[in-house]
């Protein structure tokens, strides 16, 4: 009896540190999202671009260089 109290109460534990880690990592990804919307915004967008249109253009720039020095190394 006193063995699965244990193996509840670690399961319970667990339960909350993953949680609470996948709440922390939201939040970091969350924000670092929003800085980098803005540096594009402010920075890297061409005329009346948005900020979605410059992040495409710019993967698809980095795209075509890679292809040209040889492709994707996996």
């Amino acid at each position: 009896m006193a063995k699965s109290k244990l193996i509840l109460a670690n399961k319970k534990i667990a339960r909350m540190v993953t949680d609470n880690f996948q709440k922390i990592e939201d939040c970091a990804v969350g924000t670092f999202q929003k800085i980098e919307d803005q540096f594009i915004d402010q920075y890297l967008t061409c005329g009346n671009e948005s900020a979605e249109d410059a992040k495409e253009r710019l993967r698809k720039e980095k795209w075509d260089k890679k292809q040209i020095k040889g492709g994707y190394k996996r």
